[in-house]
């Protein structure tokens, strides 16, 4: 990878768009960067890194501080790279985000970052690769194949950087490496082998105490064991013991069962007898009670008869009842017929007068016919006057109005005149205001940003103290949880002893007296511990474990939040220190307190400053929007005698025509009608002549059509009134003759009234449910008769049995059955759980096994890997020393060039003391001594010696193990004024060397030999606007 472009906007030092064009470089290929301290010269490697990683170079460069103090609020900051790699040229755009002006109204909006990565093709036009920041990071990590570590140790030797693993300690030097070569995997494996050796360890601990607790189960609740004997041959010999006494007791519960069934059977013969007896008892009851409903039904069914002959006559009568309502309905009918032809003549006598009022006023029609003419003809020579009378009016307003206007530009020359020598006026007052705001706008982007790095320290500070009160208050809670926890502990273990001294109670509670014991054997008890109501179980042992195990997570919860503020402190005091130090040297000493009282007063002050440049800017407008251009005037002048031309031969011309209106207009105004306003008015009276004409005939033509039509309909309705009235008459003999029918049938059925006949009416539902009741009544008489008869013939002989002395009987039975039940059950609870515990132990037996021999492994190898073998190395130390190694030997060859073959770096092989880990400790060999003492005995330019070959020596292995990359760009920062004349000599010549691989290297120092050897210098200049850079070549 070449650099060959280099493009800041607003960024660091630099206001100013900065062009750092690499290729003027041509064949020089060591070049020097100077300029004074502080003007930016680390900042165009810090450019370069942020626009590949979007992160700066140093340790101590943050990317919030990159924009320029220098900026004013239009500038936004930018870096853009373009570089070459495998013969292909790329450009990549950043912005971190940044605040800008809104394009609308007052204040800022945030400008979010951005990146944007472009390829050049073979047509020399830019291509998009990347718009987005992730995506644009990860194409360039993967086309450059280094992270930002590596990158920044192999492309840049800052400030110190690599000072570190000469002179920090082993501890230190390993932190470096881990980040160079990411070797984190390899921690995370010993770190991962470490863990499951532990869980391991636990996992067999737990199943220990689980076998131990599993034989005191055992001994304290089922049986006494013997220690010299194994325990699970103890437990089968229990176990074929029970199996013993459980046959027995299964011979014996038999042979009661059989008794019994003996005894059941007559049991239930005799109850068969007694139910028998029962039933006869309340069948004679029953028939008692029948024989009291006799009277009942009997009258039921003569309500029943009647309802028949009822139903018989409801035919008739309901015909009855229609030829009534079609005669009532027709009755009514006429009637309104009737009404409505006494109404229909009225209205005829009243419609037949106004007919012939109307026909009697024909002559009157004609009359107003011929004066609607008459008029009409008149309405068109009333048009043409009007006409010509509005073009009259509409040229006088035109001559009028030309006659203004010429008078106005002459008005209007004369100001004109007048504005021009004010303008001269104007532009020297706007000069003097424009330098006014110049000055002060300047003074107020100084304190602005003051201001704004005060706000962000008092905001800061307000978080930290946040942090602080949040922070005692979680460590107190870490507190109370340690003593919660410990307290459960202490709960914990009172608990399970307490469980395994009551476990007997359960085995207790089923021995009977006189019955052996499922432990040992005895059938008397005279010391039978008596249950408790309060006794533990397992639940409750669990739900205290539980209980501890969540106190556990909870205490390391809270402690890890306590840790994460902490360092979000500590954070938050580094960020404010850095604030602190970009404020005016005036500001620096001051605190919280004193800065927010300071704050108070630049507000203030910048309040009335900015008031004061409202009130410039207002005057500033005023004078601009006052201000007028000379040359415009002076166009405007001859345009307005141009147009002032022009009106005056249009005025002459018009005004000629006006003349000649008036004249016509004399003449035709004789021959008009008198009284004539308007046209319109004139129009409206002919308009109102022809609708009262229209009207009249209208009316004429409407009376004929209503007097015609409702004689015709006065005709048909007398014609259906005289129908209506026959059909009537029809309706009621057919009425009276259905009438005589009904009354005939009444008579013939018994009836002596209708209304007899109507209660004797009742539904079909109710004939039914009456029906239903006689039938049911007879059947159930029947039926209780014949049962009766039945059962007398199949008790004859026979007395009732007591069933008393049979059920004592088979309780006793029971009650020896019952016994035997519950023994068995403790046999088999007892041998179920006996069962249970060979598996049980079995089970942790063989799982404890493949543990140990599981941890036999995975221990060894976990200790080995943390460093815990003769050599004190961890694995991760080993594969970092490899890397060491090799970085050693390229380091070696320049080393020895540099300083005359008398150093050789070299990697420690003692074992570090009191348990510290070794393998990478450095020391150097001095080949004029032949002894080997530690790199902290270096000089200052010995140790920049070791330094710069031990910085090369880790480019070239980054660059082997990163797959090959070459990067053609090298900057070394500082360091050579450590050196004396022939060390830097030496220096210089290694460098030099270095061009073999087509290197361009930059080398930033105030060395003024370094000027003398090196012709191309890129020259950093600092002024009170920013800072400029640009190649100078000799």
């Amino acid at each position: 990878m070449r650099v060959l472009t280099l493009e800041l906007t607003a960024f660091g030092p630099y206001r100013n768009k900065q062009l750092i064009d690499f290729q003027k470089l041509g064949e020089e290929m060591i070049f020097l960067i100077t300029g004074p301290t502080g003007a930016g010269k680390t900042t165009l490697f810090d450019a370069i890194c942020y626009s590949l990683y979007g992160r700066a170079s140093g340790t101590d460069r943050d990317q919030d501080t990159l924009r320029s103090h220098f900026a004013t609020k239009d500038d936004l900051t930018k870096v853009t790279l373009t570089f070459s790699l495998h013969q292909k040229t790329y450009s990549v755009t950043r912005s971190p985000k940044q605040w800008k002006p809104k394009a609308r109204g007052e204040g800022y909006t945030e400008e979010p970052a951005t990146a944007v990565l472009y390829q050049l093709n073979a047509e020399k036009q830019w291509e998009l690769v990347q718009s987005k920041i992730k995506e644009v990071n990860d194409t360039l990590q993967a086309m450059i194949n280094l992270d930002y570590e590596q990158f920044r140790k192999m492309i840049m030797i800052p400030q110190g950087e690599f000072r570190k693993l000469i002179s920090e300690n082993s501890k230190e030097r390993e932190e470096v490496l881990q980040k160079i070569f990411r070797t984190y995997i390899y921690h995370d494996m010993t770190e991962k082998m470490k863990n499951d050796a532990k869980l391991i360890k636990e996992q067999i601990e737990q199943l220990e105490w689980k076998l131990q607790q599993e034989k005191l189960n055992v001994s304290s609740e089922m049986m006494e064991l013997e220690e010299n004997k194994p325990f699970i041959e103890q437990i089968e010999l229990k176990v074929n013991e029970l199996k013993e006494q459980l046959n027995q007791i299964h011979t014996r519960k038999n042979q009661l069962i059989q008794q019994q069934q003996e005894l059941e059977q007559d049991y239930y013969r005799n109850q068969q007898i007694a139910e028998l007896f029962d039933q006869l008892d309340f069948k004679k009851q029953e028939k008692i009670q029948m024989q009291e409903q006799e009277t009942e039904i009997q009258e039921v069914k003569g309500v029943l008869q009647l309802a028949y002959f009822a139903d018989q006559l409801l035919p008739l009568d309901q015909q009855l009842q229609t030829r009534e309502e079609e005669w009532q309905n027709q009755k009514k009918q006429l009637q309104h017929l009737q009404e409505q032809l006494t109404i229909k003549q009225n209205a005829f006598l009243k419609e037949e007068q106004h007919y012939h009022l109307l026909k009697n006023m024909e002559e009157d029609r004609e009359k107003m016919k011929l004066d609607l003419l008459r008029q009409q003809e008149n309405l068109h020579n009333v048009k043409g006057y009007f006409a010509r009378k509005d073009q009259f009016l509409k040229l006088s307003g035109t001559v009028e109005k030309q006659r203004q206007e010429i008078n106005g530009l002459e008005q209007s020359i004369e100001q004109l005149n007048k504005e021009k020598e004010q303008s001269y006026q104007i532009s020297d007052q706007i000069y003097q205001l424009q330098q006014t705001i110049q000055e002060e706008r300047y003074n107020q982007e100084k304190w602005q940003r003051q201001l704004a790095i005060c706000h962000d320290i008092l905001k800061e500070t307000l978080q930290l103290d946040t942090l602080r009160r949040n922070y005692l208050q979680v460590k107190n809670n870490v507190n109370e949880l340690n003593q919660q926890v410990e307290v459960q502990k202490e709960k914990c273990l009172e608990i399970e002893q307490a469980y395994h001294k009551n476990i007997a109670h359960i085995l207790a509670g089923t021995i009977v007296e006189g019955e052996p014991c499922p432990v040992c054997g005895s059938t008397n008890h005279p010391k039978k511990r008596k249950s408790k109501s309060n006794e533990l179980n397992q639940d409750m042992v669990d739900k205290e474990r539980n209980s501890l195990h969540q106190l556990e997570e909870r205490h390391k919860s809270v402690e890890r939040k306590m840790y994460e503020i902490r360092e979000q402190g500590e954070a938050k005091k580094a960020v404010i220190s850095s604030f602190y130090q970009t404020l005016d040297p005036a500001l620096q000493s001051k605190n919280s307190k004193d800065l927010n009282e300071t704050v108070e007063k630049l507000t203030e002050q910048e309040n009335k400053r900015e008031k004061g440049i409202l009130d410039l800017h207002n005057s500033l407008a005023k004078l601009q929007a006052a201000k007028k251009n000379v040359q415009d005037i002076q166009k405007q002048i001859e345009r307005s005698k141009t147009e002032q031309t022009k009106l005056k031969t249009s005025f002459s011309q018009d005004l000629e025509q006006l003349q000649q209106l008036q004249i016509e207009l004399t003449s035709q105004e004789k021959q008009l009608p008198e009284r004539i306003d308007s046209v319109n008015s004139y129009q409206k009276q002919v308009d109102q002549l022809e609708r009262d004409y229209q009207n009249k005939i209208k009316q004429w033509k409407d009376t004929k059509e209503r007097y015609d039509k409702i004689k015709h309909e006065l005709a048909e309705m007398k014609t259906i009134t005289q129908q209506t009235e026959q059909f009537e008459q029809q309706l009621k003999e057919s009425y009276e003759k259905q009438k005589n029918l009904f009354n005939q049938s009444l008579a013939e059925k018994n009836f002596l009234t209708v209304s007899a006949y109507k209660e004797a009416l009742i539904s079909k539902e109710k004939q039914s449910h009456l029906q239903d009741r006689i039938n049911r009544y007879d059947e159930n008489k029947k039926l209780i008769e014949q049962r009766i008869n039945e059962l007398m013939a199949s008790l004859e002989n026979k007395e009732k049995p007591n069933l008393e002395i049979l059920k004592d009987q088979l309780d006793q039975f029971k009650e020896k059955q019952l016994s035997l039940s519950k023994e068995e059950q403790q046999i088999e609870w007892l041998l179920t759980h006996l069962k249970r515990s060979i598996k049980t132990v079995q089970s942790i037996e063989k799982e404890l096994a493949d543990l140990s021999e599981k941890y036999y492994h995975i221990g060894e190898l976990a200790n080995i890997a943390k460093g815990d073998n003769p050599q004190k190395l961890s694995f991760e130390r080993f594969v970092l020393s490899t890397f060491l190694d090799e970085i050693l030997l390229q380091a070696n060859l320049r080393l020895d060039k540099m300083t005359d073959h008398r150093f050789q770096l070299i990697r420690s092989e003692e074992i570090a003391k009191r348990g510290a880990q070794s393998g990478l400790d450095l020391e150097v060999l001095d080949h004029y001594t032949g002894r080997k003492r530690s790199v902290k005995t270096l000089s200052g330019g010995e140790g920049f010696k070791a330094a710069l070959s031990l910085a090369l020596g880790m480019a070239d292995i980054i660059q082997s193990h990163a797959g090959g990359v070459q990067l053609d760009t090298l900057f070394i920062d500082e360091g050579f004024g450590t050196l004396d004349e022939v060390s830097l000599e030496q220096a210089i010549q290694c460098l030099k060397d270095l061009q073999q691989d087509h290197r361009v290297i930059g080398v930033i120092s105030h060395v003024g030999q370094l000027k003398e050897a090196i012709k191309a210098k890129l020259i950093v200049q600092s002024s009170n606007d920013g800072s400029d850079a640009r190649f100078v070549l000799q």
